[in-house]
């Protein structure tokens, strides 16, 4: 093949040559001088060294170490026929959004409280709030708190330092001590700032003041704990006084709550909002028939305009209008329908309220009831 040069260029016509790549199944190859032509000291010396051809590893089996097996097909529609549109939710998404842009204006820290009872949606909605903030260029961190945090000091603090603080800028320019507190107790931190695991630590609370400042300093920061209710006393209070002393940074706290005895801390950051605080106190509603409606077109396009209004009446009734519940009771019903294949629409007419499920709702769903029930 040649190639001739643009106009004006004097370069001489390039020339390639079709080249035979060696087989992959061949474990080891050596790179052949062409016979008869001259070569120089550089493929010479290449050609005196083999090119060994690795060959991929077997899949490990099913449980066992390695890269986890590709998604089967029916692992993939498990997962997006239960990553459901987020309907419902835009007012609330709204209001977040509104504060988030206030607070990347100008120096200064927001909080949010998002109030809601179990299965309402608030992981999904602090998920989609950290997603877009992400993508406008913030630094997010998030934690998850358990029950047994309660009993642990600071150790939600220490679940936002491994959720993505530490891949803030500008965290490096906090103290050496404040970095220390978190050097010595993640192991990651401390292969960070390697000099910080022999330093005197300063207490996480203030320790995390000091990193958070730093972190904002350089742009918006995004904190975000969910089940804030289960959060220890001493990582409530740290967060109080991170709002409160931040001056020069932009930062903004989500907590995600479930209504109840009320903590301390949390009323006090709750009656703060409005005064000294830029925030917003949110509570998540059931969805209405007219969410639900739009979710079953969403997982049954096939279904007619009336066996569409038959399943999303059932599903009003039989889910009480929880996000949750919404969404299993479509992935069972799909599920359900597939070995039959049938081209009946679920329900039937006639028997909207009372036909059987075509599948059952999974075991954590069923916990998730008990448990909210007691």
């Amino acid at each position: 093949m040649k190639i001739s040069p643009p106009d004006g260029w004097s370069s001489p016509p390039i020339r390639f040559r079709s080249v035979l790549l060696p087989d992959p199944e061949t474990p080891q190859t050596q790179v052949k001088r062409p016979s008869g032509k001259r070569t120089s000291s550089a493929f010479r010396l290449f050609s005196s060294a083999p090119c060994t051809i690795s060959q991929p590893p077997s899949r490990p089996p099913s449980g066992g170490a390695g890269r986890r097996p590709r998604p089967t097909p029916a692992e993939r529609q498990d997962f997006w026929s239960r990553r459901a549109p987020l309907v419902g939710r835009a007012a609330v998404l709204g209001d977040l959004a509104s504060l988030g842009e206030r607070i990347a204006q100008g120096p200064r820290a927001g909080f949010a409280l998002i109030e809601g009872d179990m299965g309402l949606g608030k992981t999904r909605v602090i998920e989609e709030l950290t997603g877009r903030l992400g993508l406008a260029g913030w630094t997010t961190a998030s934690a998850l708190a358990v029950r047994a945090d309660a009993a642990e000091p600071c150790s939600g603090l220490v679940g936002l330092a491994r959720g993505g603080l530490l891949d803030a800028p500008g965290v490096g320019a906090a103290p050496v001590a404040a970095l220390a507190a978190f050097a010595q107790r993640i192991p990651a931190w401390g292969d960070r700032f390697p000099a910080a695991r022999t330093a005197d630590a300063q207490p996480v609370g203030s320790a995390f003041r000091e990193v958070v400042g730093a972190a904002a300093d350089e742009r918006p920061v995004l904190l975000v704990m969910d089940d804030a209710h289960c959060l220890d006393d001493e990582s409530l209070l740290a967060i109080q006084a991170v709002l409160r002393d931040l001056t020069r940074g932009r930062m903004l706290v989500v907590l995600a709550v479930v209504p109840g005895p009320g903590r301390p801390a949390v009323d006090e950051l709750r009656a703060e909002v409005g005064r000294s605080l830029d925030g917003v106190t949110l509570a998540l509603e059931r969805l209405t028939r007219q969410d639900i409606a739009g979710l079953v077109t969403w997982a049954f396009p096939h279904y007619g305009p009336d066996a569409a209004d038959r399943l999303a009446r059932r599903i009003v009734i039989d889910s009480a209008g929880v996000p949750l519940l919404v969404v299993e009771l479509l992935h069972a019903i799909v599920r359900g329908l597939e070995p039959a294949g049938a081209g009946g629409a679920w329900p039937v007419p006639f028997r909207t309220p009372d036909q059987t499920l075509p599948g059952t709702l999974p075991d954590a769903v069923v916990a998730a009831i008990r448990v909210g029930f007691r």
